[in-house]
């Protein structure tokens, strides 16, 4: 049974027509080929064999007339129910593709063309063996055997050779010994020294002869020399070329970027259902706007007048404020400008 490699299988499949391309990629035939196979109890990987068989015939790889006898051996089932098969298969899937088949291969697709026999394959021609290039033996020459020369002296013992006897030691003569010389006399004692002549002593302001005789010796010139110097004398460097200056690069301007609008998040007025938030009996509302309240012991006052020249609120009484969100507000009074800006 002759197979096909990857290569002529993408190559017929780059050559199919739109119809037969859709047809091998069909959900509804995968259908029709798993119930005829499990017609014929064909299961597991035998089926996947009927599918690409059948794939051999649409691609135009193998022909009617071996469609049978593939399945057969493909599947290890007899040749009649490989026919019974066959008929199924091209009733329900080849059929409906004949005329796409005959004008893309040419063949006929009916039921007597899966029953023609097969063309008879040519027998292969064995290949020829390579001529193999046959090297004769070398000729055995016979050696005949050398005459034995004489052995060479055997050289002394490696002990003899490492530590040499000492040459023969013979006794010097006696010499006899110099006279000893007597004794030299001692060197003579050095003269006691002389004893400092003294100078009589002269009064401090009186002139010695000596300096007032004698001129005064001239100094001795002296040569300047010139200082030593501790640092090497530097070499003039050279001025290398200056480069001509460039101007510096101007720096890109960036886009402004539009400025984008995010809106706030709106805050909700705190709930009575706030779980953070310490709820408070009304009992105890009423009681604390009592304690906050202040009398006044004096009484009422009459309320206040603003007289003309006076400047107002000289002594305004202000009473207290309660700051809490849940305490109750008076109403504003109304605005006696209101109806004159109306």
């Amino acid at each position: 049974m002759k197979t096909f490699t990857d290569k002529e299988i993408s190559d017929s499949a780059s050559r199919l027509t739109q119809p037969l391309r859709e047809a091998i990629y069909s959900a509804d035939i995968a259908e029709v080929i798993v119930a005829i196979s499990a017609k014929y109890s064909i299961t597991g990987r035998k089926i996947s064999n009927v599918s690409g068989e059948i794939g051999y015939i649409i691609l135009g790889l193998a022909r009617p007339e071996e469609f049978t006898s593939r399945l057969s051996d493909r599947l290890g089932i007899k040749t009649d129910d490989a026919r019974k098969l066959v008929q199924d298969i091209y009733q329900s899937v080849l059929k409906p593709l004949a005329t796409e088949l005959k004008h893309l291969y040419g063949f006929e697709l009916n039921e007597n063309a899966f029953n023609a026999k097969p063309p008879p394959v040519a027998p292969q021609a064995e290949p020829q063996k390579p001529a193999t290039l046959v090297i004769p033996p070398r000729p055995v020459v016979q050696q005949t055997e050398p005459t034995p020369r004489p052995a060479p002296p055997s050289p002394p013992p490696a002990s003899t050779q490492a530590n040499p006897p000492p040459p023969a030691i013979t006794p010097a003569e006696p010499r006899p010994l110099p006279p000893r010389q007597a004794p030299s006399a001692p060197p003579p004692a050095p003269n006691p020294p002389y004893p400092p002549q003294q100078r009589p002593q002269m009064p401090k302001n009186a002139v010695s002869s000596e300096t007032s005789l004698s001129s005064p010796k001239p100094a001795a010139p002296t040569v300047p020399r010139a200082p030593i110097s501790i640092f090497s004398p530097q070499i003039p460097a050279q001025e290398l070329p200056r480069e001509p200056s460039r101007p510096a690069p101007e720096k890109p301007t960036l886009p402004h970027e539009p400025r984008v609008f995010t809106p706030r998040r709106p805050t909700f007025p705190p709930q009575d259902t706030d779980p953070y938030r310490e709820t408070v009996m009304p009992q105890e509302k009423e009681l604390q706007q009592k304690r906050d309240t202040v009398s006044d012991p004096r009484g009422t006052e009459p309320p206040f007048q603003v007289k003309r020249g006076e400047p107002p609120y000289v002594n305004p009484k202000i009473p207290p404020i309660d700051l809490r969100d849940d305490a109750p507000r008076p109403p504003a009074p109304p605005d006696p400008h209101w109806e004159k800006l109306t």
